[in-house]
């Protein structure tokens, strides 16, 4: 399966629209195929057997949280703040299934804190652009684990 398309997405921390392109691959012989919606993730799928899957790739997240000052009752400024929030998580996964309806899935990797900043307002900032942000921050890129 594949397709082609546009979205308008919160992807990188901040209001942006980017071209989509979706692709759902799996080899003739099933052993293994490609899970991709660039340029928000991909994944390689390795099938090790009918229970069992390993995958590895890469997934970028974002999401945009409104701060605002309860209605502004004090002429406080900046009363329409957003904390943009885009990280990049390279990962190896491995799920096991235990039923065909119930899947154990254990994920690591590193992410990679690409922002964490405060933006006046909701507005478009496409990537690349060099405005300075109300606040920044200065976080670690840690190793994590999900189970």
């Amino acid at each position: 399966m594949w397709g082609i398309g546009t979205t308008r997405t919160y992807l990188g921390g901040a209001l942006n629209y980017l071209p989509v392109n979706y692709l759902m691959y799996t080899s003739e012989n099933k052993k293994w195929g490609l899970e991709m919606v660039i340029p928000a993730r991909f994944q390689y799928r390795r099938n090790i057997n009918e229970k069992n899957l390993s995958l590895l790739g890469w997934e970028v997240e974002g999401n945009t949280y409104c701060i605002n000052n309860d209605g502004n009752p004090y002429g406080l400024p900046y009363n329409d703040m957003e904390l943009r929030r885009a990280e990049l998580r390279v990962r190896a996964t491995w799920e096991h299934a235990f039923t065909p309806q119930i899947w154990l899935s254990a994920q690591a990797g590193f992410r990679y804190n690409w922002s964490f900043d405060v933006d006046r307002g909701d507005f478009y900032r496409p990537f690349g652009d060099d405005t300075p942000f109300l606040a920044k921050t200065n976080l670690g890129n840690p190793a994590y684990f999900n189970l």
